[in-house]
């Protein structure tokens, strides 16, 4: 029994049909011969192109699919002025076109589609326009079904290939079956004749040649030893179309705060901009990672995310985290694992501005600033959906940062627990010009009350500075009298000053009592463990050498020799 015995309708619209579950699967399953254009090749396009194939790969049917290469407007430059041959550029195209599946049914139907070509049931060519500019392309979409009698099926209408077009579009399909009268017949003849002969590059101003093989091999990476030919049911269980995994969601384990929520409200009510004041450790990157979801699914996920940190130690916490709430990151900096992210960033790049593909990358200051980035991020558009995510966006403040923040990302995120930055009023303000306003602020009080911080006891302690230091400290005081100012009605150190104040500083940070008096402190926790201890950004003289070294590395000794404590040193 072939397609007679099917209740094909006339129209199949969104409101009121589900096209795959009550066309595209009955119909093909009945199938023998499948002849599709599909507009543009990529892995979406196969994987929703299997629906239904399964049942008809297991019947002996065959297939013989037109697709076409989405050219950029690089690409085409690069044909037009020689860099590259048309060919290559279409390899090139369909290369990036060619994306690993996310879940364990997009698995199964790549790897159908992979052994169907490998058998030489689905033959596959690609069209594209013959003219000079490049410019205009092949996107029409034609579908012809036969069964083993010879009925056949042909519809018209706006449905692609594409979980978008399946699942999401409102979609209207008019159907045509040439059993059923004289006008039918002839639409469906129309149909396979206009397919036929471009099958067999009979029609003017298109061109369709054989696919490339190096594709062909590339597709052969999905194939396995067996098809499980029940993934159709498995799937579309108890009739119901099921949309692929969401990429982008809140952990299942994480329950965000109150606070929490309503700086994202409040960043999604701003048009998706904004500053993050939060203490450190109250949660601003969940809060920003929960930006990042509710953005991605006003998106209906296509959506890139660039996520900035000051070190390399805050790239790796960061991927802990995002790796839970979105796609797994592209991790790009110096001491990357992934020695190939510059490569795997510009494919990235290329499927997200082809085809929407999600991607994230977690980088540092100094790569995001550095030539392989800013390449990229300096192609953006302003009407792509991409997200720039902050971390301690202070450090943005500076001249040489700021420089490289882009303005064609729309969407933004700075995260700082002091976003106004010490004695620099133009940086600060850049930077509010930049992010907004603050969607939150959330001190440590605040959160220590809201049990988002632990209490703890604060001891000063002081220190009394050496007779030669307290010289020092009392002659750079002297020096700097020179450099008060006065401006709007207030005194304040000029800039040629700043560096005498820099130096005055140093010479407290490195107070020469400082290493013995916290010895005397830590005996009575000598035997305790999980202890912090920050050390400042000076130097300090070896006791016994006299030698100058670092006041991490000379307490760091102290501590191991003096207390017989094991001690770790971190520097960012």
């Amino acid at each position: 029994m072939g397609f007679t015995e099917l209740p094909i309708a006339l129209r199949y619209r969104s409101d009121s049909n589900n096209f795959p579950r009550d066309f595209l699967i009955p119909v093909l399953r009945k199938s023998r011969i499948y002849k599709r254009a599909v507009g543009y090749f990529s892995t979406s396009a196969l994987i929703e192109l299997s629906y239904g194939l399964f049942d008809f790969a297991k019947n002996g049917g065959r297939i013989q699919l037109i697709c076409s290469p989405k050219l950029e407007e690089d690409d085409i430059d690069a044909i037009r002025f020689g860099y590259k041959t048309r060919e290559a550029a279409m390899i090139e195209a369909l290369d990036v076109s060619l994306t690993d599946p996310v879940d364990a049914f997009e698995e199964e139907r790549l790897n159908l589609v992979a052994t169907l070509i490998a058998n030489g049931t689905m033959e596959i060519k690609l069209a594209f326009m013959e003219n000079d500019t490049y410019r205009n392309i092949y996107h029409e979409k034609i579908a012809v079904f036969k069964d083993e009698e010879g009925n056949r099926i042909s519809y018209t209408g706006s449905a692609n290939a594409s979980a978008n077009a399946y699942c999401d579009n409102f979609e209207s399909l008019y159907v045509f079956c040439d059993w059923r009268d004289e006008t039918n017949r002839n639409y469906v003849d129309i149909s396979e004749s206009d397919f036929d002969r471009m099958w067999e590059n009979e029609t003017e101003k298109i061109r369709v040649v054989p696919f490339p093989s190096v594709i062909i091999e590339k597709l052969s990476k999905f194939r396995r030893n067996c098809v499980d030919y029940q993934t159709d049911e498995k799937q579309f269980c108890e009739d119901e179309f099921v949309k692929p995994r969401e990429l982008f969601q809140i952990p299942e384990d994480v329950s965000l705060r109150e606070v929490q929520k309503e700086a994202v409200s409040n960043w999604m009510e701003a048009e998706c901009r904004g500053i993050f004041a939060m203490c450190t450790g109250s949660g601003k990157s969940y809060t920003a990672l929960a930006c990042m979801v509710a953005l991605a699914r006003q998106k209906q996920e296509k959506l890139s995310v660039f996520i900035v940190c000051p070190q390399i130690h805050l790239v790796g916490q960061w991927e802990e985290d995002e790796i839970n709430w979105g796609p797994s990151p592209i991790i790009a900096h110096s001491q990357s694992k992934n020695r190939h992210w510059k490569e795997d960033l510009v494919r990235s790049y290329k499927r997200f501005r082809n085809y929407g593909e999600p991607f994230v990358c977690i980088t540092t200051n100094d790569t995001f600033s550095g030539e392989a980035i800013q390449q990229i991020v300096t192609r953006l558009k302003k009407e792509q959906n991409v997200l720039l995510i902050i971390d301690e966006a202070h450090n943005f403040g500076a001249k040489s940062l700021s420089a490289c923040l882009p303005e064609n990302i729309n969407n933004r995120i700075a995260l700082s627990a002091t976003i106004e930055r010490y004695r620099d009023k133009k940086g600060t303000q850049m930077l509010l010009d930049y992010f907004g306003k603050k969607c939150i602020e959330y001190d440590v009080e605040q959160a220590i009350k809201d049990g988002a911080l632990t209490k703890y006891r604060y001891f000063p302690v002081p220190v009394y500075l050496e007779p030669d230091e307290l010289r020092e400290y009392q002659f750079l005081t002297e020096k700097l009298k020179k450099f008060v100012i006065e401006e709007n009605g207030k005194l304040k150190i000029s800039k040629e000053g700043e560096l005498l104040l820099f130096k005055r500083s140093r010479v407290l940070a490195g107070a020469r009592n400082k290493p013995d008096l916290l010895i005397s402190l830590m005996q009575k926790y000598k035997n305790d463990g999980h202890i912090l201890v920050y050390c400042g950004a000076t130097s300090m003289e070896d006791e016994e050498t006299g030698d100058i070294e670092r006041q991490i590395d000379g307490v760091t000794a102290k501590i191991r020799n003096e207390l017989r404590m094991t001690a770790r040193r971190f520097t960012a």
